[in-house]
């Protein structure tokens, strides 16, 4: 449970490392990138259960690579791996879509993630609810697997 807590304040906490103040100054436009995809409203849920993979950014190691099941049964597992340090963690839980067609919640005994639900993408979403914005915004979208 501790190094499940220990997880997610690494995940949320990043997203706003990398924040950037609005009065820091003058930005190229090329330094904000949002990912925004978005499912289809008719698009049924079998479209988007399955493996979802990816390797969010990690401060003190290669990165964490990320493996989301979203189940039939609404049930996931979420398998987190330390790249380089050799740490892996296994949380199980389950899940729900809310604003129907957009935003999916993983909810486990100790934890609550969300995600906004796209076209073969999971995007992780931080601590206020939205997109990360910035050079590391496409780190955080998890790719379905074929």
């Amino acid at each position: 449970m501790k190094k499940n807590l220990i997880l997610l304040m690494i995940v949320a906490g990043i997203p706003a490392c990398i924040h950037k103040s609005e009065n820091a100054g003058e930005q190229a436009a090329t330094d904000s990138v949002a990912v925004t995809t978005q499912v289809s409203s008719g698009q049924s849920q079998s479209t988007w259960l399955g493996e979802y993979t990816g390797i969010f950014p990690c401060g003190d190691c290669e990165g964490i690579e990320i493996l989301i099941t979203l189940n039939t049964d609404s049930t996931y597992t979420q398998k987190s791996t330390y790249l380089g340090k050799g740490n892996s963690f296994e949380e199980t839980g389950t899940f729900m879509v809310q604003e129907p067609g957009s935003r999916l919640v993983l909810k486990s005994s100790d934890s609550e993630q969300a995600y906004l639900l796209g076209d073969g993408t999971l995007t992780l979403l931080n601590s206020e609810g939205k997109v990360t914005e910035g050079e590391l915004a496409e780190m955080y979208v998890l790719k379905k697997k074929e």
